[in-house]
């Protein structure tokens, strides 16, 4: 009976923290910002700390392109079983396993003017990683630019490099753990004035990022035994769902730069959706100066950056992420109301409708944690 109390506790608590974010002036803008901030503290979240400036995108037209979001209304099969949230790849390993990539990327510059774009995402979202699995950005991004070092992370620190500057060419600088104030404003004139969001649902960043962390801190191999992501689950579920929702609100208030475009995760390890998703990060990519491999090239260098991340997760995953019913409801609930809040950002919007329908539809309802282990009736 605890458990459940403690269920209905933090799903009242989230409702609320959702009413609350919807309110209007600058004072509540600037707590929003706080409160997530503190609470992703507590969560070892780590993200890059800004000032609370009020205010949306401003998306440049140059960037209209790369902000779009896909069209294509085929729907991927859905697998079952542990990897029931990624879609079939068969129909990429059969168009794509024996691909040649057949452009040859220019010799690296030893001056370039370009300048690199921030690549920003809540934790967990297939960017950089404390446990250093699960980054499917940088393989990407390097074999979209032909750079060998085209993405890099931020806090990576030597002689030659630091803060994703050093004696070569960088495309994206991505931020992680440690959590500290990197203050990317303040850096304006050294990044590009559009940053990449790289977006993953809520209800599969959460457990892949606290699973990253017990790996990364903890000593864990492989996935977390469930109960212990029950846990975890129980105790912060409302919390990171804010946190989540605070990355995106942050970066959309900065008046040093604009969202270039929102790249999903979702979209990169689907067979249908990923080739274009490639086409239009190579867009803005080329739009900030860099060069980058020829359109007839991108699929096979989506197919190469994202395949070997498929078979990691085939072997890694032993069951599916669930939640409890009331966490799923109070999620989309909570969903609901941020959309409310960005329905003038019409790509966000539509992404968020999609992550609606998405915990509402394929979530798989799972039993509240237990002290003993027990599984109950877990779906």
């Amino acid at each position: 009976m605890s458990s459940r109390r403690s269920e209905k506790k933090n799903a009242s608590s989230l409702l609320d923290s959702a009413k609350n974010g919807g309110k209007k002036g600058s004072s509540a803008n600037a707590g929003r910002v706080v409160t997530f901030l503190a609470i992703l503290g507590l969560l070892g979240i780590a993200v890059v700390l800004v000032s609370s400036k009020n205010g949306g995108a401003n998306v440049p037209g140059n960037a209209l392109q790369s902000m779009a979001v896909s069209t294509t209304n085929t729907k991927p099969k859905k697998q079952s079983g542990p990897m029931a949230d990624i879609p079939d790849f068969t129909p990429a390993f059969t168009k794509y396993d024996k691909c040649v990539v057949k452009w040859t990327p220019p010799p690296p510059r030893k001056e370039w003017n370009t300048k690199p774009l921030w690549l920003t995402s809540f934790p967990g979202s297939g960017s950089s990683s404390p446990a250093g699995q699960g980054d499917i950005m940088k393989p990407l991004i390097n074999g979209i630019t032909g750079l060998p070092a085209g993405a890099k992370f931020y806090h990576a620190s030597s002689k030659i490099l630091r803060r994703c500057h050093g004696i070569d060419e960088t495309a994206t600088c991505s931020n992680g753990h440690p959590q500290v104030d990197i203050g990317p404003e303040k850096q304006k004139a050294n990044f590009y004035h559009s940053a990449i969001m790289v977006i993953r649902n809520i209800r599969t960043a959460f457990p892949v990022f606290h699973n990253d962390k017990a790996i990364a801190y903890h000593g864990l191999k492989g996935q977390m035994p469930e109960n212990e992501w029950r846990q975890a689950r129980d105790t912060w579920y409302s919390g990171v769902l804010t946190g989540w929702k605070g990355v995106l609100t942050t970066w959309k208030a900065m008046k040093a730069y604009d969202i270039g475009m929102y790249l999903q995760y979702e979209e990169l390890m689907d067979p249908l959706r990923g080739p274009d998703a490639t086409q239009r990060l190579a867009n803005l990519l080329q739009s900030a100066g860099f060069t980058v491999a020829p359109k007839e090239d991108l699929p096979c260098i989506w197919f190469q950056a994202i395949k070997g991340e498929y078979l990691r997760l085939k072997e890694f995953r032993q069951y599916e992420y669930g939640y409890t019913l009331q966490q799923r409801d109070a999620i989309v609930k909570q969903l609901e109301e941020f959309q409310k809040e960005i329905v003038n950002d019409k790509p966000l919007a539509n992404i968020v409708q999609e992550y609606i329908d998405d915990v509402r539809d394929n979530t798989r309802i799972d039993v509240p944690f237990q002290e003993d282990g027990s599984s109950g009736n877990a779906a």
